[in-house]
């Protein structure tokens, strides 16, 4: 699904699979990132051009995910940024109180790629991940319009199929 982030003339968020789900605290948005032994694409500081696009585009992703900028960010994949945003803002447009923001992994468990990556991007919003299948709560993501907050999901499954 596309998910218009913002207005600063970027492209669209498009996440592999996202799901309204109902749960007994009510519904939830669940956007899925499937990945096969690759990465979560360039990292900030390579993206960012500094551009006014870019830069109103990075800015807004930084507020909504509740986080200080800083020049560490640049170290993190632009990817995490702009999925876990659309499923924020799913979750805003649908009234949902949660949103989960999962990654896929099909790598084999001796290679997990970029599963570093999303370590760090954990952290930096204040959710470690120690190890894929773990869900980890943040609840100070999302300030919709109405000001309530919403509960925010970061995980990462590994999934190794065999044939």
């Amino acid at each position: 699904k596309q998910t218009q982030l913002d207005n600063s003339g970027r492209g669209p968020s498009q996440t592999d699979v996202l799901a309204l789900a109902k749960i007994s605290s009510g519904l939830v948005v669940l956007a899925v990132e499937g990945k096969v032994n690759e990465s979560f694409g360039p990292f900030v500081s390579e993206w960012n051009d500094y551009s006014p696009g870019k830069l109103r585009r990075l800015a807004g992703l930084i507020e909504r995910l509740g986080i200080a900028p800083s020049h560490s960010l640049g170290d993190l994949r632009y990817q995490l940024f702009h999925r876990t945003v659309a499923a924020l803002l799913e979750s805003e447009g649908t009234n949902a109180h949660e949103a989960v923001m999962l990654v896929q992994s099909f790598s084999p468990d001796d290679v997990r790629t970029g599963f570093a990556d999303f370590q760090k991007f954990g952290s930096a919003l204040g959710s470690p991940v120690d190890e894929p299948g773990k869900l980890v709560v943040r609840t100070r993501c999302l300030q919709g319009k109405s000001g309530e907050h919403a509960r925010t999901y970061v995980a990462s499954v590994n999934i190794v199929t065999k044939v």
